[in-house]
């Protein structure tokens, strides 16, 4: 949406204001006669059939960017919808609004003969671009080679707007066409895959289904559409919109991404040069030689002398397209492999790494990335305690950069294969190996599972390009870098599911003797042995159970993870929709102060969620690797209470809940224990409870002491309650139930998950009951009673003079990053120094006189010198202020990062996001002389 002069937009806002005040007084009379007569006005919607923007399948169930639209503005509209003309082209909804057969058409564009005859929604609903598209695979026409349009035939729908638009777009690219017109889509595109006409004009509104998209232009905002005197129906429209822009600023991206995101038609992307050269290869008989890592199953692996694997399968595709013909040259081992490499006898070089530097020192350019894939760790069962040696494959520079990241090279023993470091974790030579995830998950299938331990590591990933001899001619890498991209964009799921599948689904007992020596040993003793035979058919038989249950488990879990990255984009897109919404609001009305503190507040709404978002998968990742640990210290429950009370009263407020919290059967309320789990186990059931109970619902939570140190927390509601189908699983990750209802409530599905372990790593139980209007969760917890009651806090006096006079030496590599932090520092008094790295950090700390910061908040990832590194040499300088306060400031949030900056010498963390209260809490410490 575009916005014009600040004169236009103030008139535009009185004038909304005063159509505001007419459609409240429309909206209350409506509402009136609603009440007196128990019906709604009936609105006839054009209901034009076109796929992806109004769609009907056969049981009468419509979907679509259009009727979504619909569904959203009709929340805020006392009307009833009256669906009509799926069965009728745009032109027919033209005339059946102009003669008052239908009130509603959608998808309109302004033109001058159209505001003629019909009156406009003030606000935008869209989006409309024109898209030239193509039949699929008609490799006539070249993306921006307009000659290549020159006397091509386009088709159009009737009474169009695509035939100006394309008409001006043909007369700047000085190309001719000829126009054919048609009354529906179904006719326009049965024409071009019949081949009656060469291209089509249209919408990006529609599914490309079969077609290649050539190019996009003329991007023009569409509304709704009324007859002109409609007023009443309009100021409601108006108003509707406004309504649903101030709840939902991001719906329009939203439900783009919803019906067409992911149903864009391919490009043709392969240019009259490119197309040329491959004709010339194929002439000459062209086999490119190709390379590929023999030791990577089942990334890639060689069967039979015959490549296999998920990197195979994506080039085989990628040949298939092009058209080329290839062979493989085969490596015995990795050692062969990147002899190869080296020599550059090899054409193609599949797998490597997404870095140009590399690749240009072996003689090579490469594609885009196409592949990424993560790392997983395997440790023997038995083994506990801190990793101190791990097994790493020889040449693999992939690894080696994961693993120099991580530990020392003294640490790191190198192998030529995978069974080596295997035999090695076995054997206890080395306490790990690290590979990549797709790889670990085939060798635990084949091992005992009482021998070794994985966990997927989180957070780090690599990324795999093909890379093509320098001297080969360039229009080769472009050709296979647009069609390995395709390919990717369009098949990759499928191919790594069929390269995991296939192991589990091709196993032989051959294969499992094979993986599995001592039984095969055992057979062959016995073979002859009636009895024995029937002991080990059976056993066969259980093995091969097992591994049907481990293949169903990684489909499952591969299911999982679809599902898993659908509902993130959905949640992480939603609360980023409202942010990009409200910021352009703010900008819109930036000398409106009122109005943008009121942007800014909603933005903060939207931020918080988004943290929690992060926080409670991190808190998954953690619980699931094993590196939670309880963070026991003397707190009051009390203080727990306030700080739960103060973050669920004003969501209840805002829906005119009302909120009870009762503590007065607590005895003893100084605890050990940890403050911030307990606050997050009464959090999430709080919240949970404010999230499914309507307006002006009742919301509970009851702590009694039942003995001693035995905490009984009750948390009731009023809601809608948990469908009873859904309580078996309401502990389930990522699970949430399907409700109409609820639909648009925010969540991840981790909530009572995290609850659940956290009240498990406390020894403590969680129970249930629940029904329509009654919902109580009941908690009971074991907690270790302080022998000293504990000393209340006084109020802070107000930052500003409680920081005063204090320095701070700020370490941070990011402009941005540190112009808020420098400011947030300064707004409350402190004076700030700021360094760019660590290397000029520990510059600026050598030269200031001692004592000069009564704190450092050190960034971790900088160039030069990293915070971790520049915190060691200062504590190993021999000042005496080398003892200094050292907080890191980082979004490396991992229990493992905050460890390593304390073996660096830092006294504290704050994750990024800036928590500001933790820089205001060791800024207090710093004051008071307490550690952090």
């Amino acid at each position: 949406m575009r916005y014009g002069r600040k004169e236009h937009l103030m008139n535009a806002a009185i004038k909304r204001t005063l159509l505001g005040l007419i459609s409240v007084l429309l909206c209350f009379a409506v509402r009136t006669v609603e009440v007196k007569g128990n019906e709604l006005e009936t609105v006839r919607v054009g209901f034009y059939r076109m796929d992806g923007y109004h769609m009907q399948d056969e049981k009468g169930n419509r979907s679509g960017y259009g009727y979504a639209m619909l569904q959203k503005i009709g929340r805020y509209l006392p009307v009833k919808y009256e669906y009509v003309g799926y069965d009728k082209s745009w032109n027919d909804m033209l005339d059946m609004l102009e003669k008052g057969e239908i009130d509603v058409l959608t998808g309109g564009k302004k033109t001058p003969e159209r505001e003629e005859k019909f009156a406009y929604s003030e606000y935008a609903v869209g989006t409309d671009v024109t898209v030239f598209s193509v039949r699929e695979g008609d490799n006539r026409f070249i993306p921006k080679d307009y000659s290549t349009y020159d006397g091509a035939k386009v088709g159009f729908l009737t009474n169009s707007v695509r035939k100006e638009s394309f008409q001006s777009y043909a007369q700047n690219h000085h190309f001719s066409y000829d126009a054919v017109y048609y009354d529906t889509f179904e006719e326009l595109e049965q024409a071009l895959q019949d081949g009656v006409i060469d291209g089509i004009a249209s919408s990006n509104l529609r599914k490309f289904e079969n077609e290649w998209i050539i190019d996009q232009f003329d991007y023009v905002d569409f509304y709704l559409m009324t007859r002109k005197g409609n007023q009443v129906l309009l100021d409601q429209i108006n108003r509707a919109i406004e309504l649903l822009d101030r709840d939902e600023p991001g719906w329009r991206t939203t439900l783009m991404y919803e019906y067409y995101g992911e149903s864009e038609g391919a490009s043709a992307s392969l240019t009259a040069e490119e197309c040329s050269y491959l004709d010339r290869m194929r002439e000459e008989n062209k086999v490119f030689k190709v390379l590929v890592n023999p030791d990577r199953s089942p990334y890639s692996f060689f069967e039979q002398g015959e490549a296999k694997g998920i990197i195979p399968s994506i080039f085989q595709r990628t040949a298939d397209e092009l058209g080329i013909s290839f062979m493989y040259l085969q490596a015995r081992d990795r050692a062969q492999y990147h002899r190869i490499l080296d020599s550059q006898e090899a054409d193609i070089c599949l797998d490597m790494e997404y870095n140009y530097s590399v690749a240009e020192d072996f003689g090579y350019r490469l594609t885009d990335e196409y592949l990424s894939t993560g790392f997983s760790r395997i440790t023997r069962k038995t083994f506990s305690g801190e990793i101190q040696t791990v097994a790493s494959i020889r040449d693999s520079f992939l690894l080696q950069d994961y693993l120099g990241e991580r530990f020392a090279d003294e640490n790191i023993v190198y192998f030529d294969s995978v069974d080596e470091c295997m035999d090695a974790v076995r054997d206890g030579k080395a306490d790990a190996v690290f590979l990549y995830t797709y790889t670990v998950q085939e060798i635990m299938k084949k091992v005992h599972p009482e021998t070794f331990d994985s966990v997927i590591m989180g957070g780090e990933h690599v990324s795999v390009a093909m890379g093509v001899r320098s001297d080969f001619d360039p229009c080769f890498l472009t050709a296979l870098n647009k069609t390995v991209l395709n390919v990717a964009d369009t098949e990759l799921d499928n191919i790594i599911l069929d390269a995991t599948e296939d192991y589990y689904e091709s196993q032989s007992l051959l294969d499992f003797l094979y993986a599995n020596p001592v039984y095969g040993i055992i057979l062959s003793l016995i073979l002859g042995m009636a009895a024995v035979i029937l002991v080990a058919s059976i056993s066969r038989w259980r093995k091969e159970k097992e591994l049907r249950k481990a293949y169903e488990e990684v489909k499952a879990a591969n299911n999982a993870k679809r599902e898993f990255l659908s509902k993130m984009s959905h949640d992480v897109r939603t609360p980023m929709n409202a942010i990009i919404g409200m910021t352009e609001l703010a900008e819109l009305h930036a000398d409106d102060e009122e109005t943008v503190r009121n942007y800014l507040g909603r933005l903060r709404l939207s931020e918080n969620y988004l943290l929690t978002l992060l926080s409670e998968i991190l808190d998954m990742s953690r619980i699931d690797s094993g590196s939670m640990q309880l963070q026991k210290q003397p707190v009051s429950l009390h203080k727990i209470i306030h700080t739960v009370d103060a973050t669920i009263r004003q969501m209840a407020e805002e829906k005119k809940q009302e909120l009870l919290i009762r503590s007065e059967g607590v005895r003893h309320p100084a605890v050990n224990a940890d403050e911030r789990r307990i606050e997050q186990i009464l959090t999430n059931l709080l919240s949970n409870a404010c999230k499914y109970s309507g307006e002006g619902g009742k919301i509970s939570l009851d702590i009694t002491e039942e003995e001693d140190g035995v905490f009984c927390f009750r948390v009731k509601d009023n809601g809608i309650g948990i469908p009873r189908e859904f309580q078996k699983s309401v502990y389930d990750a990522f699970s949430r139930a399907e409700d109409s209802r609820v639909s648009k409530i925010q969540g991840t599905g981790l909530g009572m998950t995290i609850v659940k372990k956290y009240v498990e790593m406390m020894d403590g139980t969680i129970s249930f009951e629940s029904e329509p209007g009654n919902t109580e969760f009941v908690v009971k917890l074991s907690l270790e009673l302080c022998e000293e009651p504990l000393q209340e806090e006084p109020d802070e006096a107000k930052e500003e003079e409680l920081f005063d006079g204090l320095r701070v030496l700020l370490v941070e590599d990011n402009e941005l990053n540190r112009e808020i932090a420098e400011e947030l520092l300064k707004n409350v008094g402190v004076q700030v120094d700021c360094a760019e790295n660590g290397k000029e950090g520990v510059e600026m700390f050598a030269a200031s006189e001692s004592g000069t910061y009564d704190v450092i908040f050190m960034d971790i990832q900088m160039p030069v010198m990293d915070g971790l590194q520049a915190s060691r040499m200062i504590r190993q300088s021999e000042r005496e202020d080398s003892n200094v306060m050292i907080v890191a400031l980082s979004a490396n949030a991992h229990e493992e990062d905050v460890e390593n900056c304390r073996i660096a010498g830092m006294n504290g963390h704050i994750s990024k996001p800036f928590d500001v209260a933790r820089m205001y809490e060791a800024l207090r410490k710093v004051k008071k002389r307490q550690k952090f």
